[in-house]
């Protein structure tokens, strides 16, 4: 497995969503930065684009309050201030570095990643952040995608501590 570099020159970068009311609670924040994480897609070509060229992975959770209220997600009170609106968390980035055949329904595969970082204690909730409501109507309702031609690309890759390098 590749190692990261101080900084990461703009490319691929790709995003996974976590629906609160259908997965339930997100086991990734009980992991620590540096663990091996896991994600399931059916996407073979971005994840191996993905492993391939040691691509970031971003974990994004997707819920109402009660969504994340019933799946027993504890630091409730940070997310009171977005009770009426569907609530954005950063979960976790990691690199991937494998995949093998799933068995988990509607899904294909398990993608397999480490150097992760968990964004936990406190939440990181995208909703407020700029540029973001740009970012979730195009790239929010599509699953597993490559998200480097947005804008908002750079405001992830700043909080998952990857810096991006100017192009030569």
């Amino acid at each position: 497995m590749g190692i990261l570099k101080s900084g990461m020159l703009p490319g691929p970068t790709y995003i996974q969503i976590h629906k609160a009311r259908e997965a339930g609670y997100c086991t990734h924040f009980e992991a620590r930065d540096g663990d091996e994480l896991t994600i399931n897609s059916s996407r073979l070509p971005l994840i191996s684009r993905a492993i391939e060229e040691q691509r970031p992975i971003f974990l994004i959770a997707s819920g109402a309050y009660k969504d994340y209220e019933i799946a027993g997600y504890s630091h409730l009170y940070e997310l009171l201030p977005y009770k009426k609106d569907r609530i954005y968390l950063l979960i976790s980035r990691f690199i991937p570095y494998g995949y093998e055949e799933s068995d988990c329904f509607g899904y294909d595969y398990v993608v397999y990643g480490g150097n992760s970082k968990i964004f936990f204690n406190p939440y990181i909730i995208l909703n407020s952040r700029p540029g973001f409501n740009e970012f979730k109507s195009s790239y929010l309702k599509l699953g597993f995608t490559n998200c480097e031609r947005s804008p908002f690309v750079s405001e992830l890759l700043r909080l998952g501590d990857f810096q991006l390098l100017a192009p030569a």
